[in-house]
């Protein structure tokens, strides 16, 4: 089964690829265009760099980019419960950065996703330091 997940992915990422060498060389470079470019760039990186799996339209919903922005929060947290110190915290938040630009999320709604993390994890210093990065 993990290995036709793997097969379905490579092929995902390869269309994907297609998709943008096309638009890249061969499209009429307006704002449609571009906008569907990024998106594309968007949907591969997800999926490269986080292993998730989107579609174009996860762009046109707000809510549902902050619920893959909590999901992704939550089970990362999740996996590093016994060493969410340090490292591991400065990790997520570069991550999440990261994750919000792809998502087209405001850096804001990603630390308040955080905050919430946080609290619902009863890590008070962590709620702590994520309002204040939400204060500054």
């Amino acid at each position: 089964m993990d290995n036709v997940v793997r097969r379905n992915n490579d092929l995902r990422l390869r269309k994907i690829g297609a998709a943008i060498c096309i638009l890249e060389r061969f499209a009429e470079k307006n704002d449609d265009n571009v906008q569907l470019l990024m998106k594309l760039r968007a949907v591969r990186d997800l999926q490269v760099k986080y292993s998730l799996t989107v579609r174009l339209s996860l762009f046109d919903d707000d809510e549902l980019k902050v619920a893959l922005l909590k999901k992704f929060a939550y089970d990362r947290w999740d996996a590093n419960a016994s060493c969410m110190w340090l490292k591991a915290k400065a990790s997520l938040i570069l991550q999440t950065r990261s994750l919000c630009k792809k998502l087209f999320i405001s850096v804001e709604v990603a630390f308040d996703v955080l905050l919430e993390c946080a609290v619902a994890h009863d890590d008070a210093l962590s709620s702590l330091q994520f309002a204040q990065s939400l204060a500054q």
